[in-house]
């Protein structure tokens, strides 16, 4: 299977639909359907297409199911394919009204043909341009030490779309493709088919314990992610104190800011001490002050350490730095990665950087949630708000709040997350354990007794109807196979 082949079918399973290799090098079959997926700049080099005509330069696409909704305006990095005939039906048009995706109905099902670097397109917007390096900025960023990730992308970031999501516009213009041509059978890209979801996550930095308890009652029920600064003021039994009463996973948030270079050896020694904290290795992080080393460099590190996934790619003030709001796996020297990454999409840093108000916040919030829901296209936004912060940031957690409440998002972890989409990519059901999933509940601190209320909307009772419906079918379902 190449490389493309492999990066697009990854991408395929995070957003719904289950899909296999074909028997030709440069296919893709859907699963169950007779619908297969050519890459045509794939088989062709790029030079060539099937009806001889030569590649055009155009950067701007639309896909003409899409109308004027956000996800139809597409951006491509490199060269596209016009592919001419007379059977075919347009899916995706360049600038001059060319096809470079089409339909091809054959018998029950069909061929879409693709003639964009999809493979590419996805990699380099979600990564960034690793020419790029060669241009690394010298000053820290935002005024605090380390070298952070944004320089990467800054050149591919529309000025005026600084929110746009290009690598889920792709993947969303495949999705209705096969759907609305072939008729493929997708999932929900989210748990209980939720239009977004939220992930809160604090990066410890030394915080005081009292700060953590601050925090917490703002939190409420929301479950939350900690990385644990390796000079963290948390013991064994703090954390244990912590835990009762809340949803709290703990990973690592490595610092190597002073000695830059021995960041392998660094990230080395901090797992073994949170392995003692813990008594487990971590799985994810964030590093401290978002250090960077240049394109992707600490991907290795992660790797030979067994780290699973990262949100080390800052937004900050919820730009869209990587183009999309879902994560996906690192393709690095050839290969498809094991690692995920997911952007965090807000940080607390906004109060002190762009000196937001809490109007500012709620309202930047609200309407990137909105965004989502108008699209379509479902995403995941993650919020970073340091314990230390969390007086100033208590907007940001209200914020948080009512897109559970009132918007219907899903609450769950950082590792939940990333757990749900690595079950899909290994086309196996995702758990959705309440344990790891918080759905559509309303959760307020009362002032008075401090006391955690827990309220649910009619969008929460009727996902729970459904999920007790579903657990009893399937319930029934297994007694009448162990029968056979």
């Amino acid at each position: 299977m190449s490389l493309a082949v492999e990066i697009v079918l990854h991408h395929l399973r995070i957003f719904g639909v289950s899909a296999g290799r074909s028997e030709q090098p440069n296919e893709i079959r859907c699963s169950g359907s007779n619908i297969r997926i050519q890459l045509v700049h794939e088989y062709a080099g790029g030079t060539t297409s099937p009806g001889d005509v030569s590649p055009v330069d155009s950067s701007l696409f639309h896909a003409v199911a899409g109308g004027s909704q956000t996800w139809a305006r597409l951006r491509s990095m490199s060269l596209a394919q016009p592919i001419l005939g007379d059977a075919f039906q347009p899916v995706v048009v360049d600038s001059q009204g060319q096809p470079v995706w089409v339909w091809c109905p054959k018998e029950s099902g069909g061929v879409l043909v693709i003639g964009t670097d999809l493979a590419g397109d996805l990699v380099r917007i979600r990564q960034g341009d690793p020419a790029a390096v060669a241009n690394r900025p010298q000053e820290p960023q935002w005024g605090i030490a380390g070298e952070r990730p944004n320089y990467l992308f800054e050149k591919q970031v529309e000025a005026d779309r600084p929110q746009n999501r290009m690598a889920d516009w792709w993947l969303w213009t495949l999705r209705d493709a096969l759907v609305r041509h072939g008729g493929a059978i997708v999932q929900d890209i989210l748990p209980f088919g939720a239009r977004g979801a939220v992930v809160v996550t604090g990066d410890d930095d030394q915080a005081y314990l009292e700060d953590y308890l601050g925090q917490a009652k703002k939190l409420g029920r929301l479950p939350v992610t900690y990385f644990l600064h390796p000079l963290t003021r948390h013991v064994a039994e703090s954390l244990a104190r912590h835990e009762k009463g809340c949803l709290i996973e703990w990973e690592l948030h490595p610092d190597a800011l002073d000695t830059p270079g021995e960041y392998a050896t660094r990230l080395a020694e901090q797992c073994e001490w949170f392995h003692k904290l813990t008594g487990r290795r971590p799985r994810f992080l964030r590093n401290h002050g978002f250090l960077n080393d240049g394109y992707w460099g600490h991907a290795r590190p992660w790797l030979d350490q067994g780290i699973v996934g990262s949100s080390n790619l800052p937004g900050v003030n919820g730009n869209v730095l990587n183009g999309s709001l879902l994560p996906a796996r690192l393709s690095l020297n050839g290969v498809l990665t094991s690692h995920w990454s997911q952007l965090t999409a807000f940080g607390d840093g906004v109060f002190f950087i762009y000196d937001w108000d809490a109007t500012v916040a709620i309202g930047a919030i609200l309407a990137a949630a909105q965004q989502i829901i108008d699209s379509g296209v479902p995403g995941v936004l993650v919020f970073n708000v340091h314990p230390a912060n969390h007086e100033k940031a208590a907007p940001m957690l209200d914020a948080v709040h009512r897109l559970v409440e009132d918007l219907g998002f899903a609450a769950m972890t950082f590792g939940s997350m990333i757990d749900w989409f690595a079950e899909r990519d290994a086309c196996r059901d995702s758990s959705t354990s309440d344990d790891m999933i918080s759905p559509f509940v309303q959760t307020r601190i009362d002032s008075s007794d401090q006391s955690v209320s827990v309220r649910k909307s009619r969008l929460a009772v009727a996902a729970d109807f459904a999920r007790r419906a579903f657990r009893t079918v399937a319930s029934l379902g297994s007694r009448v196979g162990g029968g056979h």
